[in-house]
C-alpha cells in the first residue's frame, strides 16, 4: 500500500507512528499543527509534504538515503528547524523560522538541494505561499518581550555536505546567513539576502567551496571576518548593498564587486574540476533503488 499516501493526523496520529508504518518511497501528508517531542528522526526514504497553512514545531533530523520535504512551515524549539545528517534530501518550499542555532544544517556526506525557500528570524513575518499571504505565528519557545528575534544562521554546511540552492531566501539572521565549514561545498543562484549581519562566514577548514550567480545581498558586510572559503567564485549577475548597523534599511553604498579590496585571499579557481562538475548531475539522481526497497 506504500503507493497511497499516510495522511497525518486522518490516518495516523502522529508523524513519528507515521514514520514506522511508511514504506520506501511513501508520501506522509501533514496537516494542521504538528508539535513535536523535540525531535523526530527521519530514518525511512519517504517523501513529507504538507497542506496549505502546515505548521510543524520542533526539528526534523533526515538520515535515510534520500527522500524529500515540501510545503511546511517548521518553528525551531531551541535548536534547529532542520537537520540533514545523511543522504540526498530535496527541500522545497520550506519556511523555517528559527530564533537559535540555524534554521538549515548539513552534515556528514548528505547532499541537499533546496528550492524555492525561506528561513531566517523575526523578519520571515509574511511570505507568499500557494498564492496567498501566510502571517508566521510566535515561537514555541520562551523570548524576552520586546526584542527582534533572529537566527544564528541561515543554513550551516560541514563535513563532506554540500548544498546547492535556487531562489533561496535568508532573512534576519544575527551572525552570518551561510557558513561553510571543514570540506563542504554549496552552489547558490538567483538567492536573496536581507535584514542580516553577514553574507557568509567560513567555518573550521574554511569549506572548498562557494560559487554564487545572480545573488542579491542587502547586509551590512559580505564577509563575516577575515577568512574565506578556499574556492570562492563570484559568477555572474551579483550585486551587494551594504547597509548601516544603526538601520538595516538604509543604503549606504553599492559594491559592483566584493573582490579586490587586498583583503581577500580566496582560491579564483573555478569549482569546475570533474568532480564539481559531475555534482549537479548526480544530485538530481534520487536513489532509485532505495526508494524502491528497503528502510534506509
Amino acid at each position: 500500500m506504500k503507493h497511497l499516501a499516510l495522511v497525518v493526523p486522518d490516518d495516523m496520529p502522529t508523524l513519528e507512528a507515521a514514520l514506522r508504518r511508511a514504506g520506501a518511497g511513501q508520501v506522509i501528508q501533514l496537516r494542521g499543527q504538528i508539535d513535536l517531542c523535540a525531535s523526530v528522526h527521519v530514518d525511512r526514504p519517504v517523501h513529507l509534504r504538507g497542506e496549505a497553512g502546515t505548521v510543524i514545531r520542533g526539528m526534523l533530523v533526515l538520515r535515510a538515503r534520500a527522500g524529500s520535504v515540501s510545503d511546511l512551515r517548521i518553528d525551531d524549539a531551541g535548536d534547529c528547524c532542520v537537520r540533514v545528517e545523511r543522504g540526498h534530501w530535496e527541500l522545497q518550499r520550506l519556511r523555517l523560522r528559527c530564533c537559535h542555532a540555524s534554521a538549515l544544517h548539513v552534515s556528514g556526506a548528505a547532499r541537499v538541494e533546496l528550492r524555492e525557500c525561506v528561513m531566517g528570524g523575526d523578519q520571515v513575518d509574511e511570505v507568499h505561499e500557494h498564492g496567498r499571504v501566510v502571517i508566521v505565528s510566535a515561537y514555541g519557545s520562551v523570548q524576552e518581550a520586546g526584542l527582534t528575534k533572529r537566527a544564528c544562521y541561515g543554513v550551516v554546511a560541514t563535513e563532506d555536505s554540500a548544498v546547492i540552492a535556487s531562489d533561496l531566501k535568508l532573512i534576519g539572521i544575527s551572525e552570518a546567513a551561510l557558513l561553510v565549514a571543514t570540506r563542504a561545498r554549496a552552489w547558490l543562484t538567483r538567492c536573496v539576502f536581507s535584514a542580516t549581519v553577514a553574507a557568509f562566514m567560513a567555518g573550521s577548514g574554511r569549506g572548498r567551496g562557494l560559487e554564487l550567480s545572480h545573488c542579491t545581498f542587502s547586509v551590512q558586510r559580505l564577509w563575516a571576518d577575515g577568512d574565506r572559503v578556499r574556492g570562492f567564485i563570484w559568477g555572474v549577475g551579483n550585486s551587494v548593498t551594504t547597509v548601516s548597523e544603526e538601520d538595516d534599511d538604509e543604503p549606504v553604498t553599492r559594491l559592483e564587486q566584493p573582490r579586490g579590496d587586498g583583503t581577500d585571499d580566496s582560491s579564483t579557481e573555478s569549482l569546475d574540476e570533474q568532480e564539481f562538475a559531475d555534482m549537479e548531475r548526480l544530485m538530481e539522481q534520487l536513489d532509485d533503488a532505495v526508494l524502491e526497497g528497503g528502510t534506509g
